[in-house]
């Protein structure tokens, strides 16, 4: 959250829901978002809730938070940078695994922090992408953190007059892979007032300023009371020393202890309801049209792509194809060729959630040159006896490999009296074809006649191969 450091606090607040609640997680719905408290808290308990959530994953996560929230009895979440884990200056794995293994909550907060994303596909890489490299290490994952960073893309969740700001894709991608999001809080005028809050949301009272002392921290947490809850965001130690986060611990203790506060980890606080049904595993299903597999064509080719994704899943984001076997992708919901040659299409479509689906191949061919076909060879039989009659089909490359073949044979009169074929024959090579001759046909000179038509549709140039066939 560097930029937003820079720009207006190192601590900010956000405060999520209030909900009637006796041990059991509600939800309710308004205004198209869904709000939901799973920390058993209630109206009428006399102890406020709040949620600690350290960001940004620097060293003194490990070395001064950690220690302070145990030696305390408290609780919080940590959000480390997938980029910067085990960096100068930040937590590494291993300090983070135990501090989850000591009941604290990991907390997905961005792939690279600093890049603001420009499409679905950044987006995805920057939130699930972000969220199945945590887990592969071993963190269990519930909620998800921007960057502030990000502040005022269109990527970035804020929680203005208790709405979303992000709607399709984004929101949708959130909801299917995890459980909860902390949203930032986006001040009017400045940050001594809070955007109001309608009073049908059920939100508690709201903390105003922006945090950087230990004497601002202190203040905001005396701003909780009964029927009130907020996550405290801050960055590292914000403007606090390390004896000074110790302080606050203390102080936190003390309310705890006094039965006026609860502390919970964020997941455990007040969080719209972003998964319902589970995470989307599952890839998109993709067709391709305007091609058969296996077929060669004489005309240009148009492929087109649909892809639809699991019924309850995040979407599709985007269909890409490969020309090179899969070295590189390209995106596109379909594709043109018109030169000739063997094309060997992979295609695969990725959803919202970063399921990528197991490519398929299309396999087509496009030949636009005339077969030729050959009869180089005088052909003599007995009647009664086998005739074989050889013949060529050449066809230039790109070519499917064979061709459909018919040999007529024509008396001195030019009247079929035999025709051969049609039979798929192998091209660009001497081939013969045997049939026997009938005993009723006249001794003298016939001729035959070699016609081709190739696996594109392309019919033999004339004149046609041809020779002569003498019965004796």
């Amino acid at each position: 959250m560097s930029r937003l450091v820079k720009a207006c606090a190192l601590i900010s607040l956000c405060l999520m829901s209030l909900l009637p609640l006796a041990c059991k997680a509600q939800a309710l719905d308004q205004g198209g978002v869904t709000i939901n408290q799973d920390a058993g808290y209630t109206d009428n308990d006399s102890a406020g809730l709040l949620s600690l959530e350290i960001d940004d994953g620097r060293a003194e996560d490990y070395t001064v938070w950690f220690p302070a929230l145990v030696d305390n009895g408290l609780v919080a979440g940590f959000g480390p940078v997938v980029a910067w884990l085990g960096k100068s200056g930040r937590t590494t794995t291993a300090q983070y695994l135990e501090m989850q293994e000591a009941g604290m909550e990991i907390v997905c907060q961005t792939y690279t922090h600093d890049h603001v994303p420009t499409s679905m596909t950044e987006f995805a890489h920057e939130t699930v992408g972000a969220k199945q490299a945590l887990e592969a290490l071993g963190f269990t994952i519930h909620t998800w953190d921007p960057s502030g960073a990000w502040w005022g893309s269109p990527y970035f969740p804020e929680v203005p007059t208790c709405g979303w700001v992000l709607g399709g894709g984004p929101e949708k991608l959130l909801k299917a892979n995890f459980d909860c999001f902390i949203g930032q809080v986006r001040y009017t005028d400045s940050d001594t007032h809070p955007v109001p809050v309608p009073s049908d949301y059920r939100w508690g009272g709201w903390y105003g300023g922006t945090v950087y002392t230990l004497a601002e921290a202190e203040a905001a947490v005396d701003s909780i009371g009964p029927g009130t809850g907020r996550i405290l965001m801050i960055d590292g130690l914000g403007r606090m020393s390390a004896a000074e986060v110790k302080t606050l611990c203390a102080y936190i203790k003390a309310k705890v202890d006094a039965g006026k506060l609860r502390v919970v980890v964020p997941s455990k606080h007040y969080c719209p309801e972003l998964d319902t049904s589970g995470s989307d595993t599952t890839a998109p299903t993709t067709t391709a049209s305007g091609a058969v597999n296996g077929r060669w064509y004489n005309v240009s080719v148009t492929v087109s792509f649909s892809a639809t994704d699991n019924a309850g899943g995040t979407g599709v984001d985007h269909t890409e194809y490969s020309l090179d076997g899969g070295t590189t992708w390209t995106p596109g919901d379909s594709l043109q060729r018109s030169d000739p040659a063997l094309y060997s299409v992979l295609y695969r479509s990725l959803d919202l959630a970063n399921n990528t689906e197991t490519a398929k191949t299309l396999t087509f061919g496009i030949d636009t040159a005339k077969p030729t076909t050959k009869a180089p060879y005088v052909a003599t039989a007995y009647r009664g006896r086998t005739a074989t009659l050889r013949y060529r089909v050449n066809d230039p490359a790109p070519n499917g490999g064979t061709a459909m073949v018919t040999i007529k044979v024509m008396n001195a009169a030019g009247k079929t009296v035999k025709r051969l074929g049609p039979a798929a024959k192998k091209v660009n090579a001497l081939l013969p074809w045997s049939f026997t001759v009938p005993r009723t046909w006249r001794a003298g000179t016939y001729r035959f006649y070699v016609y081709a038509k190739d696996k594109a549709g392309n019919t033999q140039t004339l004149p046609r191969g041809s020779n002569k066939l003498v019965v004796k």
